[in-house]
């Protein structure tokens, strides 16, 4: 029979802080947004906009912790942002981008072996991270 993702990754849920089942210890932020084209109806006009929806990530102007794209249209929960849950889910993924902020080995060494006040540790982090960035533009459907 079909299972479902939902279902099949919850087996392995408790694992996810294990030791074992990290690639990378110098990874510290990864995100994914998705970039949907939505029309915007304000009474009888209609704009077409893009909104950069976020997963996971609440200073985004749009941002949702589950994002599915169906033959019906996308399902997310999305919160903020310009366009009504509605006007979302009729939309089109336009892109996909990918980020990745890298801790350098310095950086990591550093971090094991001392204390930091939130503020100092933005600023290490600042001063010994790379940030990547790929956009993915995606084909009309």
């Amino acid at each position: 029979g079909k299972q479902d993702l939902t279902a099949a990754f919850s087996s392995y849920q408790s694992d996810l802080s294990l030791p074992a089942n990290f690639v990378c210890e110098n990874l510290f932020q990864f995100t994914v947004t998705f970039h949907v084209q939505a029309t915007q109806l304000n009474g009888t006009t209609s704009t077409v906009v893009t909104v950069p929806v976020t997963l996971g990530k609440s200073s985004s102007s749009q941002s949702a912790k589950e994002f599915r794209i169906k033959g019906t249209g996308i399902v997310c929960d999305a919160t903020g942002g310009s366009v009504t849950p509605e006007q979302l889910a009729a939309g089109k993924i336009t892109a996909m981008e990918v980020s990745v902020t890298v801790i350098s080995d310095f950086g990591i060494d550093q971090i094991k072996r001392r204390n930091f006040t939130p503020a100092q540790q933005a600023d290490f982090l600042a001063k010994n991270s790379y940030q990547y960035t790929k956009l993915v533009q995606l084909p009309s459907m």
